[in-house]
């Protein structure tokens, strides 16, 4: 498995503060801010890496949330750690898995996510991103790597015949 490079790991830390400063900031519970932030077009910039070249403060996103969506008056939230954990692990899992964000939700929505902070919030951000996709069994299709595995046995196939008839 690849490791993430230096800009991909500043960006999952800025969704860790993001998420973070959602318990002080945003009008809904931490599981409502996740599924809003992720579905949104405000995160955008965050996982298609163009975050870094832009201007913008990490308030930003939870005040455009704000005025999007209407509070409704529920606030149950996780921890400021748990929350800086959660955002780390999404983009961890999004950057080395190459998967979309809304994606990485469909498969580890918060109230799932969160049943592993207890367990791996001590580990590197890799391996928690890497033990997290076992626990759930989620298989990558990564048709290129099969596509080069069934040309290199269908090659070999070929020059063994090949070789048959000399």
């Amino acid at each position: 498995m690849r490791k993430l490079d230096s800009n991909e790991r500043k960006l999952c830390k800025t969704i860790g503060k993001i998420f973070e400063q959602s318990i002080e900031l945003s009008k809904f519970s931490s599981d409502m801010f996740i599924r809003r932030f992720i579905f949104n077009d405000v995160s955008k910039t965050y996982f298609d890496k163009t975050y870094l070249a832009t201007s913008n403060t990490i308030n930003e996103p939870i005040y455009e949330l704000n005025k999007q969506y209407n509070n409704y008056g529920v606030k149950n939230t996780y921890s400021r750690n748990q929350m800086y954990w959660i955002g780390n692990i999404y983009g961890c899992i999004s950057f080395l898995y190459n998967l979309p964000s809304k994606h990485v939700y469909k498969l580890l929505p918060g109230k799932d996510i969160i049943k592993y902070y207890n367990i791996y919030h001590t580990f590197g951000l890799e391996e928690a991103a890497i033990r997290i996709i076992d626990n759930i069994n989620y298989k990558n299709n990564d048709y290129t790597t099969e596509g080069v595995k069934i040309l290199k046995r269908l090659i070999n196939k070929h020059d063994n015949s090949y070789n048959n008839c000399i």
